[in-house]
C-alpha cells in the first residue's frame, strides 16, 4: 500500500493540478448514493461529449 500511495502522490496527484490549471477538471462527490453519483458522472459525460461536436471549447471547470 505504501508503494501504491507513493505513486499516487508522484504521478496521480499532479494531474490534478494541471487539469485544473487549464480549466478542465471534473470532479464529483463519490460519497454518496451510487445513482446520485452515477448521475453525477453522467452530466459529465454527456457535457463531454457534448463539447466533442462543437466547433468552440468547451473548456470549464464546472462541477457536478
Amino acid at each position: 500500500v505504501r508503494e501504491r500511495l507513493k505513486a499516487y502522490h508522484a504521478q496521480t496527484a499532479p494531474l490534478i493540478a494541471y487539469y485544473d490549471g487549464q480549466a478542465v477538471l471534473q470532479t464529483i462527490d463519490a460519497m454518496g448514493l451510487i445513482a446520485d453519483i452515477r448521475r453525477a458522472l453522467g452530466r459529465i459525460v454527456a457535457g463531454v461529449a457534448a463539447c466533442r461536436v462543437q466547433t468552440t471549447s468547451c473548456a470549464g471547470g464546472a462541477r457536478a
